[in-house]
């Protein structure tokens, strides 16, 4: 779905004025982050370094990554890729609450509803820059 569906986001170092979230917390961290800051958009999707990894992190309203858990030393930035999906914030948390932890795509206690079907795609995906991505 997220090769299919997702958006490539270009790199960015972090802002300095973003703390650092809890080191193997990215959902929880992007999910803060987002709901602290309006200008940033909640994205799960892939990072790419060394190897893909399952992340998340948020974009700013120029759709650049801001990611706040994955730290700039582990991995070089020319190295570095974002392949997500931007998502409302509002379907972020009714995930969350009813699974009761961080995360929304690889959402298995919920039997994958956005890979299903059972919960529509577009309606849980941001928009950004007035398109959906």
């Amino acid at each position: 779905m997220v090769s299919r569906e997702g958006v490539a986001f270009p790199w960015a170092s972090k802002p300095a004025h973003i703390a650092w979230g809890t080191e193997g917390e990215c959902y929880r961290n992007a999910y803060y982050l987002a709901t602290e800051n309006p200008d940033y958009t909640y994205v799960e999707g892939y990072a790419f370094g060394i190897i893909p990894i399952v992340h998340a992190w948020v974009v700013d309203s120029n759709g650049t990554v801001v990611d706040n858990t994955w730290r700039e030393d582990l991995v070089e930035s020319e190295d570095r890729a974002y392949l997500g999906i931007p998502l409302k914030l509002s379907y972020v948390n009714k995930v969350i609450v009813r699974r009761e932890k961080f995360g929304v795509l690889d959402c298995w206690e919920l039997e994958w509803p956005l890979m299903t079907g059972e919960h529509s795609l577009v309606e849980a995906m941001e928009e950004l820059g007035g398109v959906i991505a």
